[in-house]
């Protein structure tokens, strides 16, 4: 029977080092793609959830029977949702359903309503409450942005 004689179990100082260097290198590497994926995710949650906002206003405005706007502020970024009772395009005390800042998350919004104040809506037939249609455009920077389209039939999507 062969006896070892002073077995040394564990690792050497110069291969912790090489290990936690490698892992920083690969932790360096990645980091721009993780922001990127951020950037991505914000812009993808943003449309997801004016999809959301629209959809809510359209079924609100047929089960009330009424007319629901939307009115989207360039210069806050923002938009607000809210069921418009009397009518003029303004949301006033007591109507205001929701109101999104979407400057928080570095995005910007635009849309091509021809309304006065950039408000879309539909009404109680959840038909667009304008007649047509439009686009609202959700921005990130330069290469990103989301376009949610609302036909004349009241459809609405995410190009």
């Amino acid at each position: 029977m062969v006896k070892f004689k002073n077995l040394k179990a564990g690792f050497t100082m110069i291969e912790l080092v090489i290990v936690v260097a490698i892992i920083g290198i690969a932790a360096a590497v990645s980091f721009p793609g993780m922001s990127d994926m951020v950037k991505e995710y914000k812009l993808r949650k943003a449309s997801r959830d004016m999809v959301s906002a629209l959809q809510n206003l359209k079924l609100t405005a047929i089960k009330e029977n009424t007319t629901t706007k939307i009115i989207i502020d360039p210069v806050l970024d923002t938009y607000q949702s809210f069921v418009d009772r009397d009518n003029d395009n303004v949301a006033d005390i007591g109507e205001i359903y929701q109101t999104t800042n979407l400057a928080t998350d570095g995005l910007n919004i635009s849309s091509n309503f021809t309304t006065p104040n950039n408000v879309c809506g539909f009404n109680s037939r959840g038909l667009p409450s304008t007649g047509i249609g439009g686009t609202i455009t959700i921005t990130k920077d330069v290469t990103r942005s989301k376009q949610i389209i609302i036909n004349t039939a009241g459809n609405i999507r995410v190009n």
